[in-house]
């Protein structure tokens, strides 16, 4: 768990490529339904939000949360726990007590755990927008055949 508190934080963002290629040729206008082109529009919105908040908070409090394991952690017995063949007979042994006892780290690691929290949280407001969107889609296909 500690090992997935201080790596993990997933900042990956989906790609919406169909948009992106229609926009991008200048063919927009193909899609004729004002509601479809609000949608996607409020999606690019969206993801770009999401794409601020992972690439300016959380890769920077990330850094920090570096800093931390490079001082304070012996991330090699961390590293054990996704590499059991790992030898860490002579690595010295985390006071995970003691590491969160110092009112910065435990800050630190509240901070990245509220700022991943709010990223998971928009990419489901996100998954949410594009199940919204198919919906659109589909239900204006319908209504061309």
């Amino acid at each position: 768990m500690f090992f997935d508190i201080l790596w993990n934080s997933n900042p990956t963002l989906p790609v919406i490529n169909s948009y992106s290629d229609i926009k991008n040729t200048g063919k927009i206008g193909i899609i004729k339904s004002r509601s479809i082109r609000e949608s996607f529009t409020n999606l690019e919105l969206t993801l770009t939000n999401l794409s601020s908040m992972v690439t300016d908070r959380l890769t920077l409090q990330q850094m920090r949360i570096d800093d931390i394991i490079i001082n304070d952690v012996n991330f090699v017995s961390l590293l054990n726990s996704i590499e059991p063949s790992l030898n860490i007979d002579n690595e010295s042994k985390n006071d995970y007590n003691s590491i969160l006892n110092n009112q910065k780290i435990r800050n630190s690691l509240a901070f990245k755990l509220s700022l991943t929290s709010a990223a998971i949280a928009h990419r489901q407001e996100l998954g949410d927008e594009i199940d919204d969107l198919i919906q659109i889609v589909e239900t204006e296909l319908k209504k061309e055949q």
